[in-house]
């Protein structure tokens, strides 16, 4: 049986969150809320940012099949990626694909010193450095999480200064104008160099 993939302009937004709620998201703790809200969060930042469709759906789904730093999965990343693609589309699962996939620590530390980042899938050892279209919307999606985690939370900025504020300072050449300048707002710091 063919799963019917749906482009990104017929994606709904109630069929994600039903299937969201079918996996129990909003029961999953994240941080200092659930997983669900998180998720809506991030989606509702990269909506005011202007992103494409396909990275606003990835964001609304982009932890399911477990991060780097969420142990937690809510669906089979060997046997569910169709599932999640007749929901939002093939472009943003493979987008949630290439965000859970990512091994964070091989990753962060070449962010600032190339323009061309290796990047490591933590699911299969394997090696390659994305398309820079695919690595822009990574970087989008990752902005958008994190920055959803820390805005409202002074405390949270302070501790980690000098980790995210740095590895974001050092990214901008692979973010959107507006997804930097949000980063200023919550992080501070001078406004955006000059490219």
């Amino acid at each position: 049986m063919t799963i019917s993939k749906p482009a990104d302009a017929a994606v709904q937004y109630h069929d994600v969150v039903a299937f969201l709620e079918s996996r129990s998201a909003g029961e999953v703790a994240h941080v200092a809320k659930t997983l669900f809200e998180h998720l809506q969060g991030t989606y509702d930042l990269l909506r005011e940012w202007g992103s494409p469709a396909h990275v606003c759906h990835a964001g609304l789904c982009h932890a399911l099949y477990g991060t780097d730093g969420l142990a937690a999965s809510l669906l089979d990343v060997r046997t569910e990626r169709p599932a999640l693609a007749a929901v939002i589309g093939d472009a943003a699962e493979a987008l949630v694909y290439l965000y859970a996939s990512c091994d964070r620590s091989y990753l962060y530390r070449q962010l600032g010193t190339t323009d061309r980042p290796s990047f490591r899938d933590r699911f299969t050892a394997a090696t390659f450095v994305p398309e820079p279209a695919a690595f822009a919307d990574f970087m989008e999606l990752t902005f958008a999480n994190e920055l959803d985690m820390f805005r409202g939370n002074p405390a949270l900025v302070a501790e980690h200064q000098a980790t995210w504020g740095v590895r974001f300072d050092r990214s901008q050449q692979f973010v959107t104008e507006r997804a930097f300048e949000y980063f200023r707002g919550v992080f501070g710091g001078p406004e955006r160099r000059p490219a």
